[in-house]
This record gives C-alpha cells, sequence and structure tokens, in this order.
C-alpha cells in the first residue's frame, strides 16, 4: 500500500533546516520542485551578498604573492633535498667501500 506524501509547506521546510538535522530534507532533495523552493526560501537578499562578497574576497595580489611564496617554497625544498642527497653519497659511497660484499 502506497501512502500519499503531502507536499510540504515552505513554513515546514524552514522549519526543517533550522533543526540543523538534514536527514529531514535530504530525503526532499531528488525533487527538482523542493530544490527550488529550498533555494528561494534560504536566499540572501543582494546587499547582504554584496557584503558577505566583500567581507571573503582576497585582497589585491594574493593570488600572485602565494603563488610566489609556493615557488619559493618548492624551491628550497629541492635545494634541501640536493643538500642531503649530497651529503649521503659519501656515506654511502664509504660504505661500498668498506664493505665485505663482493661485487657480481
Amino acid at each position: 500500500m502506497k501512502f500519499f506524501r503531502r507536499r510540504p509547506s515552505d513554513d515546514d521546510l524552514l522549519s526543517w533546516l533550522e533543526t540543523g538535522e538534514p536527514r529531514r530534507v535530504d530525503k526532499l532533495l531528488d525533487d527538482p520542485d523542493t530544490t527550488d523552493r529550498l533555494e528561494r526560501l534560504t536566499a540572501l537578499p543582494a546587499d547582504d551578498l554584496a557584503a558577505l562578497h566583500d567581507v571573503v574576497e582576497p585582497a589585491d595580489g594574493f593570488a600572485e604573492r602565494a603563488e610566489s611564496a609556493v615557488q619559493t617554497r618548492v624551491g628550497d625544498l629541492q635545494r634541501v633535498g640536493t643538500l642531503f642527497g649530497l651529503l649521503g653519497l659519501g656515506a654511502e659511497t664509504a660504505k661500498t667501500l668498506t664493505s665485505d660484499d663482493e661485487l657480481s
């Protein structure tokens, strides 16, 4: 026997969202109409969106500074890796020269 599921009201959707328990709304997200209603109900006014954008927008030149810092760090790590490789080369050479194993 199938049960008829009524379409939840806007107030029901909002109250479910306010509970912080997505399990109430998750099952409705497959319905495009409900998804559109949720988007409409939770949409922020344009003024609020603009204010939020101003707050979270990265500072001028952030991307360039971040890229430069990453490139510098990668270069430093490569130089350190090369240095340790050269230091290890001497130890490996000494180990090879002093080992009793026969070379094949």
